[in-house]
């Protein structure tokens, strides 16, 4: 009894002297807050694009991709929390953030009509090479968050990112479909026939990266294929 709480007490002033920082601000955590304090999970710019048919993520797709329905959980802009929040999980390393803004994420969407007849899972793949420099796939940590809130399997081995390509960050929208085109394939499609599948990444630009992992899929047997991003920018 009496070890436990010498163990608790320095725990307690460890945690004093050198405290958990909220991912999106920067302060102290406090109490039962993880990774982002309760002030910005409160402040997070939600879209509410699930309820909006024809919302401007799904019309980045208009004309392109056979896309059932699509959102993104916030939007993004420079210099923002959202932005700070996206580079601890792309860049830190900071994967079990990427789960806890993958649960936010599927809590939004957990009761809506047009999602709730998703069968699987399955996050935006990253090339081995860079799966190999980054050890971690912001969207596998995001899609699995997901995954636990709405009890969705997610399936991380069907859709194959084969060759790899430079960095979409300086590109054009032409340049960029240019840079994903036919970079993406489905193995054992069968596994997806008849099923209602969610397309998870990271934050959605001008949609052709989402555009070419879609489109490998939407051509299986009676499969539909809706999309989800944490962030639009």
């Amino acid at each position: 009894m009496k070890k436990n709480l010498i163990s608790n007490y320095l725990r307690d002033f460890t945690a004093l002297l050198f405290p958990d920082l909220c991912f999106a601000c920067s302060g102290p955590l406090m109490g039962n807050e993880k990774y982002i304090c309760l002030s910005c999970e409160y402040d997070l710019p939600e879209t509410h694009f699930d309820v909006m048919e024809g919302n401007p993520v799904e019309q980045a797709f208009w004309g392109r991709s056979r896309i059932y329905s699509a959102t993104a959980f916030v939007r993004f802009e420079k210099g923002s929390k959202v932005q700070h929040l996206l580079h601890a999980l792309k860049y830190n390393g900071q994967n079990e953030l990427g789960d806890y803004m993958g649960q936010l994420m599927g809590q939004s969407i957990r009761d809506n009509r047009r999602f709730n007849t998703v069968d699987v899972i399955i996050p935006v793949p990253l090339h081995p090479k860079k799966l190999r420099k980054r050890s971690y796939n912001q969207s596998e940590c995001l899609a699995k968050g997901m995954g636990n809130v709405l009890h969705r399997p997610v399936l991380t081995n069907v859709l194959i990112r084969k060759i790899y390509n430079p960095t979409q960050t300086k590109k054009g929208r032409y340049q960029r479909w240019e840079n994903v085109e036919g970079i993406f394939e489905v193995v054992e499609p069968g596994q997806l026939e008849n099923k209602h599948v969610l397309l998870v990444d990271d934050v959605i630009t001008t949609g052709s990266t989402l555009e070419a992992a879609a489109l490998p899929l939407v051509g299986i047997m009676n499969t539909r294929v809706s999309v989800m991003t944490f962030a639009f920018a």
